[in-house]
């Protein structure tokens, strides 16, 4: 009977800390709710090479659910597609330029509980819906300190609620600096931006 007694109590112990081990969160400054953490690793990008990938695709890739991605100052030219609960962090919107190269979103955002700054994002496509960068139905990202140029559309959130976009500059975009349609409940906040044109903000 103490045997089982004994068992019952190390099992209890282990399932708690599972639960906790498992609910450890990601804390981010500003008022961000944490995304939940896989590996929390630290993953460095330059496009000079010697550190763990010369490219951001390959690197998100590569990465789990609460990764890092650490940009360092270079001309990314490639197409991102951000399809996991990452961050991403360039060294900063002068330096760290990701550029389309006149085709499609630069950045599209297809994941949930995605962070993004630092980064200067520039050349899309021409299409209709070519931008900069673009939340395509996904909730609680942030994005912030980013400065988001010579697009056809800069800021783009289609189907998209409770983020938080907030000190990006999207100037020199050709049709919208900002545009928002099927989205609600986003913060939207100190963006300096050329055309300055909102649609379908709630």
């Amino acid at each position: 009977m103490m045997h089982k007694k004994n068992f019952l109590i190390v099992w209890l112990a282990v399932l708690l800390i599972g639960q906790v081990l498992i609910g450890a969160d990601l804390y981010f400054p500003g008022g961000i709710t944490p995304v939940r953490s896989g590996s929390g690793a630290n993953i460095v990008v330059d496009d000079d090479g010697g550190r763990d990938y010369a490219t951001i695709q390959s690197a998100i890739n590569n990465a789990v659910i609460g990764d890092i991605l650490y940009v360092h100052a270079g001309t990314y030219n490639e197409n991102i597609v951000v399809n996991k609960a990452i961050t991403i962090i360039g060294n900063g919107s002068l330096d760290t330029i990701v550029s389309g190269g006149g085709a499609g979103d630069v950045v599209r955002v297809t994941a949930s509980w995605v962070n993004i700054s630092g980064l200067k994002i520039i050349n899309s496509g021409s299409n209709s819906n070519d931008g900069g960068l673009e939340l395509d139905n996904v909730d609680h990202c942030r994005v912030t300190d980013n400065v988001i140029t010579n697009n056809y559309q800069g800021l783009r959130l289609i189907s998209a609620n409770y983020n938080y976009v907030a000190n990006n500059q999207a100037n020199s975009n050709t049709l919208y600096g900002v545009y928002i349609t099927s989205s609600s409940n986003n913060t939207v906040d100190n963006i300096l931006s050329s055309p300055t044109t909102m649609t379908g903000f709630v």
